[in-house]
């Protein structure tokens, strides 16, 4: 089975940290309004909730950066052939999603800003009842997904054509 691009974990904690900022400038935004009276009332338990606040978003962010991520990593690996593709996907729990490549009706790859400097991709995969991404493989496999999928669908869809000819 083939790993997601090492690279992945790198772009996942610039993510987190970017969600984190967010989230201490909110944080920050409330205090703020408090401090400089715009809203007139400081009452203690807001002031604990604040602290609260800011504790559990970085204590939740160094799990997710320090346990979760590398688990995620561990866990996320692919497979294709002709036939088929398995996805392998998880932290805490792992889910295995196997997809027949007749099953496939549109494949997408897509980049992200992060993606595109660290020269990795997305592929998604759309079926008739969902879609299924994986992220961060490099771009030749990406490329090469997309075609064995494609010639399966090429073949199945002249496979259908043949099939409604009229008889003669």
């Amino acid at each position: 089975m083939n790993r997601i691009e090492r690279i992945s974990l790198t772009i996942w904690r610039i993510q987190s940290f970017i969600s984190f900022l967010i989230a201490i400038a909110i944080g920050i935004g409330a205090w703020a309004l408090f401090h400089y009276h715009v809203i007139h009332y400081w009452h203690p338990l807001l002031k604990i909730s604040w602290y609260g606040y800011l504790i559990v978003i970085s204590l939740y962010w160094l799990l997710k950066n320090a346990v979760l991520l590398p688990l995620r990593y561990r866990h996320a690996r692919y497979e294709f052939d002709k036939s088929t593709i398995l996805l392998v996907n998880g932290g805490w729990s792992v889910e295995e999603v196997l997809i027949p490549t007749i099953n496939v009706q549109h494949v997408n790859i897509q980049q992200g800003v992060l993606a595109r400097k660290k020269h990795v991709c997305a592929i998604v995969l759309y079926t008739a009842g969902s879609l299924h991404r994986f992220e961060y493989i490099s771009k030749e496999n990406a490329e090469e997904i997309k075609r064995i999928v494609m010639n399966v669908v090429k073949k199945k869809e002249v496979m259908q054509d043949e099939d409604e000819k009229p008889l003669d």
